[in-house]
């Protein structure tokens, strides 16, 4: 046997391709990712902007009183006098159920209306009534 032919017969062709791979892996060049770079910080709010802005939007009191036309109003039965209540839809609304007297409302005591956190800190009127009304403890 001439040693060309003994040499192929004697080589594990299976560690030559794997190593044929490694090799062509290994020898090429891959650029290397630049860094990001920083967030940029937001930017401060100029004096001229009013203050009820904000990034997620504007506040609820910059909204303006809650309208009973209102989706979630319509939803919740919401009425801006507790006197206006349909007594069929709601039996066990009571005249005394004002939003004035309910835990979610956080008006001051004797205003005319205040924010109501079940409708996301809107203004509702203190004489109103809404089905999620819950006694002030």
């Amino acid at each position: 046997m001439n040693p060309r032919r003994r040499f192929i017969a004697l080589t594990p062709w299976w560690a030559l391709g794997s190593t044929a791979v490694l090799l062509a892996a290994c020898s090429e060049r891959t650029p290397v990712p630049a860094p990001l770079p920083a967030p940029m910080p937001a930017p401060a709010p100029s004096p001229a902007e009013p203050a009820a802005t904000s990034a997620s939007g504007p506040s609820p009191a910059a909204l303006g009183p809650l309208s009973p036309a209102e989706p979630q109003a319509v939803a919740l039965g919401y009425v801006a006098l507790a006197s206006q209540v349909d007594a069929a839809r709601y039996p066990n609304h009571t005249a005394a159920q004002q939003c004035a007297g309910c835990s979610l409302y956080s008006g001051a005591a004797g205003s005319a209306a205040g924010p109501c956190s079940i409708f996301g800190g809107r203004e509702v009127a203190a004489a109103g009534w809404c089905s999620a009304w819950v006694k002030k403890a």
